[in-house]
């Protein structure tokens, strides 16, 4: 029921105020309902309460009338075991809107029917404000223990002999995702490294690539100046670990890669500026000595070519963030426009400086997300056992000033109250990640669309769509023309060929950007075992009588009925 559905966020969102506030006991409780029309009318063991809240439900501008007032139910109880020392809530609302029949003798029970099918009901979980479906809050659950599981067995492998692994605890997530492999199972740890050694290929492929582009600082030099990564989209969509691939092939190709986070609001000095001001460039130029000479390499160790140096900026989050999250998210649409345009002639301005702007849009399914908040609470539980750790590590209280505890801390910020209402909003958020990009997208340079719900195939995909980016960015180097013609899509631009044939670029549908799904080929396990089971299926036949029972029924001659004499009465 979708009024029912909007009533559980808000219910999630204030159970999850009172939690904020320490108000996590039965008082607590019934304040943060109190505020939004609940009120306590029973209760019952183990924590269970229900509460009553009576809403008009009209269309605007229609006079009131008794019958359009309703009654909601709200059930509530404790489900245990806790997340992160929070107790998440099992709800249940339900609209009581059947009647009572007792004393009308005279309808049929046909019509009477409709009285029997029991009112509207939304159930769900309630934790840290947002609202989770039964198989979503599964979903978020079931990784949560997988991690933790996981970490458990890796402090066992840990604690044994000779196990080639240092003693001393993880420091980061870097650090700390290497230690849980230790902990999975042997399939598990196969395949994670079969993906990992194939997707390091492909990121060192995309850095040579770009190495023969740069012709080892000559002249000639066909790379982009400077690249800028924009990671932009949903929360908890693997924006990080899958577009830093494509970082790192700048990395290792000799760029020098810089990490930009736009996820706070402007400052008063930036919002006296031009509003795509504050979105910083690479820093293209040639680095100079003090005594005003060109030197080959910088503090920042980046490649030089003739008179230029190869840098890259990754925008983590960026103007689209504005719309979403930011002032611009209530801006009139004159003013939607008016940036609509700033940012593309930012984007065009890009192309004339020879910068490749690498704009990515990430996007997942709800199973993905609640899956991924699961991992990082997980996470968060394991650094309250690494902060002790590392201090029984560095011995005495008074050398805590020198513990590495930086790595620790970004963990624990990884994932926040905010990564929640994300999730409460997710149709809302995606609706404008969409507009945005639609309404941004040009034939010259196109959005990149990424669905991470399949990070593997997915992550390789990426690599090759930036694999010919590089390509086309070359070509129109060449050419001396501003750039391809592309056409926007999922996961990668398709070249077009004339300039007077190109259409304006196509709009896509939000719910195809959410059910979009990666094509993957069979795999070559697939094509072993079935194989394997043709194997199998041919030695049954010849070592059996099954395959001579078979033939014989193929080939078997039709039966011919005798002629039966008639004989006349």
């Amino acid at each position: 029921n979708a009024d029912l559905s909007k009533i559980a966020k808000k219910i999630a969102k204030a159970l999850g105020k009172a939690q904020s506030l320490g108000l996590d006991g039965m008082k607590g409780q019934n304040e943060s309902l109190a505020d939004e029309g609940f009120h306590q009318v029973g209760s019952g063991s183990g924590g269970y309460a229900v509460y009553e809240c009576h809403r008009v439900i009209r269309a605007p501008g229609v006079a009131f009338d008794e019958d359009d007032l309703q009654t909601i139910l709200l059930h509530v109880t404790p489900y245990g075991p806790s997340l992160l020392d929070v107790l998440p809530r099992y709800i249940v609302l339900e609209k009581e809107d059947s009647e009572d029949r007792r004393n009308a003798w005279s309808e049929t029970i046909a019509e009477a029917r409709g009285s029997w099918e029991g009112p509207s009901v939304v159930e769900g979980y309630a934790y840290q404000g947002a609202f989770f479906s039964p198989h979503h809050f599964a979903e978020m659950k079931e990784t949560h223990d997988k991690q933790l599981l996981a970490y458990d067995a890796a402090c066992k492998v840990m604690a044994q002999a000779r196990t080639g692994r240092k003693a001393g605890p993880p420091t980061d997530l870097a650090s700390l995702k290497v230690f849980l492999e230790s902990g999975k199972r042997a399939r598990k740890r196969k395949q994670n490294d079969r993906e990992f050694r194939i997707l390091q290929k492909d990121v060192s492929r995309v850095a040579t690539k770009l190495k023969s582009m740069m012709s080892t600082g000559k002249k000639g030099c066909t790379a982009p100046h400077g690249v800028i990564l924009y990671f932009e989209g949903l929360d908890c969509s693997g924006k990080s670990s899958t577009g830093g691939l494509v970082q790192q092939a700048l990395a290792d190709a000799g760029f020098n890669v810089e990490m930009r986070q736009y996820n706070r609001p402007p400052t008063e000095e930036q919002k006296r500026g031009p509003w795509i001001d504050r979105f910083e460039l690479p820093d293209t130029s040639p680095a100079v000595s003090k005594g005003g000479e060109s030197t080959s390499g910088s503090e920042s160790e980046a490649v030089e070519c003739d008179g230029h140096r190869h840098s890259a900026v990754v925008w983590d989050r960026g103007p689209a963030g504005d719309f979403v999250y930011g002032a611009l998210a209530k801006a009139d649409e004159a003013e939607k426009r008016e940036r609509y345009r700033e940012f593309m002639a930012f984007d065009a301005e890009c192309q004339r400086n020879n910068i490749l702007f690498v704009k990515l849009m990430f996007i997942t399914n709800r199973d993905s997300i609640a899956s991924t908040l699961g991992k990082r609470l997980a996470q968060r539980k394991m650094v309250q056992d690494l902060r002790t750790w590392l201090k029984a590590s560095y011995g005495d209280e008074k050398s805590n000033e020198a513990i590495p505890m930086e790595g620790l801390d970004f963990i624990d910020l990884h994932i926040d109250p905010t990564d929640f209402i994300a999730f409460n909003m997710y149709q809302r958020n995606l609706r404008m990640f969409s507009n945005f990009a639609l309404n941004t997208d040009t034939s010259s340079n196109p959005w990149v669309v990424v669905n991470t719900a399949d990070r593997f195939t997915v992550r390789k995909q990426l690599l090759q769509v930036f694999s010919v980016q590089l390509d086309a960015y070359a070509e129109a180097k060449q050419r001396q023309i501003p750039g391809r013609k592309w056409c926007f899509g999922l996961l990668g631009p398709s070249l077009v060929l004339p300039d007077e044939e190109q259409q304006e670029t196509p709009g896509i549908e939000m719910s195809a950007m959410a059910t979009w799904k990666t094509k993957k080929g069979l795999s070559l396990k697939s094509v072993v075992a079935l194989m394997a089971i043709l194997i199998l299926v041919f030695y049954y036949c010849e070592h059996t009588t099954f395959g001579d029972n078979l033939k014989a029924w193929t080939q078997s001659p039709e039966i011919e009925m005798p002629d039966v004499p008639v004989v006349s009465v």
